[in-house]
């Protein structure tokens, strides 16, 4: 069978870190490990660096010269001329696609969320005459939308033009797909490329370790969205009624120094915020954490997005407190693995993590085993590899 060689078009990459770059760095793992798939990358103009190329686990990256980039809060409080300004650099990134695509000669190009990505791969797929497929991850127009409902309308226009645009459409889960499905009237099959866990990038122990006195923890972005003003208020009562739970919370994000004042004014001495992990030190943290909390508020967006690190926390052999958010749901099916609670609810939340520490360590490690089972055999990458090249050759009859 001959070999599919991708071009992935993507916003950005490694060492950027997000949810979003280790999932592109997995994908690509996946596919490198594919015997029929050949993956390269190109990145836009809004990751930091040069033109010029480099090689990440394995795989060629080349980088389109990069514009200033943005802190967290300077997207939130942008112009939007900027915006307006950012859109005309899909024209340079457009023939950049084309440079690429001609010295790779490649068969497919693979564009990632967001809809930059997505037009920019769609113009240069009609002069390389090369199918694009479209992958989308997220809502993630909807955490502005409040703020600015103009640009919002005009994001959402663009993002359903992106995947009408599209010869194959890909989503990673069944929720996301319906929304898309009735956001934008596409006519036909949006394919389902689940997150899942790299086994190849994850350091796994051969027994459950839990620490004598648990440790609870959070490992990820520091958002609204994520619910840890809650946990913290959790931690306090808990505090106050005598339980002074030990936690640690690594991650960077808008909300950060919200969390930071909330410690110092409670004089909650037994959290830690540990700042931004290193991928290649992320087993490290998870070493110092016994119980994972993940106590995402309730909104369209976590109902229709499902996380990575719930997965990866069970790759890693950890207990799991999670809010009942339908992202958290569909990833999560088994009743077995982890802790849930209901999402904003304090009280909800309390119950779970009392219920982890009064849990018997003999059934603390059956729980753990399940969990890595579960995340082993129903949402291993390698497995993803074979989906996508099922779609590519599905795109590439068509074309």
């Amino acid at each position: 069978m001959n070999k599919v060689k991708i071009l992935h078009v993507l916003y950005e990459s490694l060492p950027s870190v997000s949810g979003s770059t280790i999932r592109t760095r997995d994908v690509l793992d996946c596919q490198l490990s594919h015997e029929n798939l050949v993956p390269v990358a190109l990145t836009s103009p809004f990751q930091n660096g040069d033109d010029g190329t480099e090689i990440i686990n394995g795989v060629r990256h080349y980088r389109h010269k990069s514009v200033k980039k943005e802190t967290a809060s300077e997207r939130i409080k942008r112009n939007p001329l900027i915006l307006i300004k950012k859109l005309f650099r899909i024209i340079s990134f457009t023939f950049k696609i084309i440079e690429v695509g001609k010295k790779e000669n490649i068969d497919v190009i693979h564009a990632h969320a967001m809809f930059f990505c997505a037009l920019s791969a769609k113009m240069a797929s009609i002069w390389l005459n090369k199918p694009v497929i479209y992958e989308v991850r997220s809502l993630w127009e909807e955490r502005g939308k409040d703020k600015r409902p103009i640009l919002t309308k005009i994001f959402i226009w663009l993002e359903n033009l992106s995947i009408k645009a599209a010869d194959e459409v890909i989503c990673i889960n069944e929720n996301l797909r319906i929304e898309l499905i009735k956001r934008s009237n596409y006519k036909r099959t949006i394919h389902i490329v689940p997150n899942a866990v790299n086994f190849n990038q994850i350091k796994v122990n051969e027994e459950p370790k839990l620490n004598g006195e648990l440790v609870f923890g959070y490992i990820g972005a520091i958002s609204p969205i994520e619910g840890l003003d809650i946990l913290l208020e959790v931690i306090d009562d808990l505090k106050k009624s005598g339980i002074e739970l030990q936690a640690r919370i690594y991650g960077s994000g808008i909300f950060q120094d919200h969390l930071n004042n909330f410690i110092k004014e409670n004089e909650l001495s037994n959290v830690k915020l540990l700042g931004q992990v290193n991928p290649l030190l992320i087993s490290q943290a998870y070493d110092t954490i016994d119980v994972i909390i993940n106590p995402r508020k309730k909104s369209k967006l976590s109902d229709l997005v499902t996380p990575l690190k719930p997965l990866e926390a069970l790759a890693y052999k950890k207990l799991l407190v999670v809010s009942d958010v339908g992202g958290m749901s569909q990833l999560i099916s088994q009743k077995d693995i982890a802790f849930s609670f209901c999402a904003d609810n304090k009280e909800s939340l309390k119950e779970a993590i009392i219920s982890t520490l009064n849990e018997s360590e003999v059934d603390k490690v059956k729980r753990i085993n399940t969990g890595f089972e579960y995340v082993r055999i129903n949402k291993n990458w390698l497995d993803n590899g074979t989906k996508y090249h099922q779609i590519y050759q599905k795109a590439l009859t068509r074309s």
